[in-house]
């Protein structure tokens, strides 16, 4: 057994939080990290994604691919990896968060099958989450924090640095730069795509990330390639030196939220497709000026039963076959993350260079907790109370005819609202036939 590995044998299990800003190379890492056996540790993997659940990321693994080339593959699930997890319900520091909590709670009860905990974020989340590991009395008991990796791409980062670190909007909620936010949490940084960006920008870029972070190590990485001993049990995580960076770590702030702009597409079509027009359509898409475009994740059944992939960070973008089609599932799937998606406009177009008919999901922000929850939350607290000091009342109220309708509304209401406010709910077929 490695000494990493024998480390980890204690009762609780080390997390290693992997965060960072959408396409930043989180997921090249992770492959790294379980393709590489010498580290002898059996991984649990928690991964959080801001688009639909299609589990894109779990098809390409564990081959890596990035920026056209192609790393060591590895046949079926990596020997290492005891379990993985994806959590699709909202962002880990938002509505999914409660989620999260449960997963943990539920990975406790089994904690013997691994020795290892990594969580991948999707690229919008705020690491504030990370607080739930000081917090909650069974996650203490049987987790504890290594650290917060935070991947940074080198070529991407800039332009987000140079938006305003929290904006309050008109309502008064201030709006993350979740850029800034995985930065400032770090314990260590992989300052990653070094290859594709000149050497005094990413010095003028290291030093930018030294004002926000001047604790977390920064370290050059291409293709997120880095030691991984120097990653897992490394014991980083300190909570003084967060509070000195963010003294609201271990408070509850309900007025922070993500920039409602940002929004997920995620497309299916279940025709075989040609590859060279999906390629086509998108060059030439993505040039449209009203679109800002963070992520696309295509997994494609092309007509010759092949699959093909393409991927693209902002405007960059890499495309390559990935073997035979060997999914029972004969979708093709297409993810798009950014602002100004419009949704008709994008599945029309579509059709019209591809041909083919789509289904598709509407519009997906980042999943806050509604207010309709928050408002059942607040009154279930205040009956609990009330039947503390008047057990006897309490009972008669609830058992009141009144308190029954009541309730019985709230749960009708709730119905309706899940029914026609959940986009999995609202799939349907686009017909094009008229185009």
């Amino acid at each position: 057994m490695s000494d990493i590995a024998a480390t980890a044998t204690i009762e609780r299990r080390p997390v290693t939080i992997l965060t960072g800003f959408l396409g930043s190379g989180k997921t090249t890492l992770l492959g790294r990290i379980l393709r590489d056996e010498s580290h002898g540790l059996r991984i649990a993997v928690i991964e959080n994604e801001f688009a639909q659940p299609i589990g894109l990321d779990n098809e390409l693994k564990p081959s890596q691919h990035e920026h056209g080339h192609s790393h060591d593959k590895a046949s079926g699930r990596a020997a290492c990896v005891a379990e993985i997890t994806e959590t699709t319900n909202g962002c880990l520091c938002c509505a999914g968060k409660g989620d999260f909590v449960n997963l943990l709670h539920t990975l406790s009860e089994n904690i013997q099958r691994f020795d290892y905990v990594i969580i991948e974020t999707t690229g919008m989340a705020d690491p504030g989450f990370a607080s739930v590991f000081l917090g909650d009395p069974i996650i203490k008991k049987n987790f504890y924090l290594d650290s917060i990796i935070t991947v940074v791409d080198a070529r991407n980062a800039p332009s987000h640095l140079d938006e305003p670190r929290n904006r309050t909007d008109d309502a008064g909620f201030i709006i993350l730069n979740e850029t800034v936010e995985q930065i400032a949490y770090a314990d260590k940084i992989l300052l990653n795509k070094i290859d594709l960006v000149e050497g005094q920008k990413i010095a003028d870029l290291e030093k930018k990330i030294s004002l926000i972070n001047p604790v977390a190590s920064v370290h050059r990485t291409q293709f997120s390639n880095v030691d991984i001993k120097s990653i897992l049990n490394v014991k980083l995580f300190d909570v003084k030196q967060l509070m000195n960076r963010d003294d609201g770590f271990l408070t509850f702030r309900p007025n922070r939220k993500h920039d409602d702009d940002i929004v997920s597409l995620t497309m299916v079509a279940v025709e075989g497709v040609d590859a060279n027009s999906v390629e086509k359509w998108y060059k030439e898409w993505r040039n449209d000026k009203s679109i800002q475009l963070y992520r696309t994740k295509f997994l494609v059944r092309t007509k010759e039963k092949q699959k093909w992939v393409l991927q693209g960070v902002a405007q960059q973008m890499e495309s390559y076959y990935h073997g035979p089609w060997d999914s029972d599932s004969i979708e093709s799937k297409f993810i798009f993350i950014g602002k100004g998606l419009d949704v008709e406009a994008i599945a029309t177009s579509f059709y019209q260079a591809v041909g083919v008919e789509i289904s598709y999901m509407p519009l997906a922000g980042i999943t806050e907790d509604d207010g309709f929850n928050s408002l059942i939350r607040l009154f279930g607290i205040l009956f609990i109370l009330y039947a503390i000091v008047n057990p006897q009342k309490s009972w008669d109220l609830a058992t009141s005819p009144y308190f029954i309708a009541l309730v019985s509304l709230c749960v009708v209401l709730r119905y309706f609202y899940t029914k026609y406010n959940d986009p999995s709910a609202k799939d349907k077929i686009l017909q094009s036939k008229s185009h």
